[in-house]
């Protein structure tokens, strides 16, 4: 994809604050092994982009 050229409406990112992850991890009925690598969810990011009809 070229970013370049990608047209689009809103860009937001965010990160899973330390107290957060501890919290997930804590509540969590899996035992993670190594948390850092196990749960995915540590970052994300969302694009809005237009589209054509």
């Amino acid at each position: 994809m070229d970013v370049e050229k990608l047209d689009f409406h809103l860009l937001e990112s965010r990160t899973k604050d330390v107290t957060s992850f501890r919290e997930k991890v804590a509540r969590s009925s899996k035992a993670y092994g190594d948390p850092l690598s196990e749960i995915n969810d540590l970052c994300g990011l969302r694009v809005i982009a237009y589209y054509q009809d």
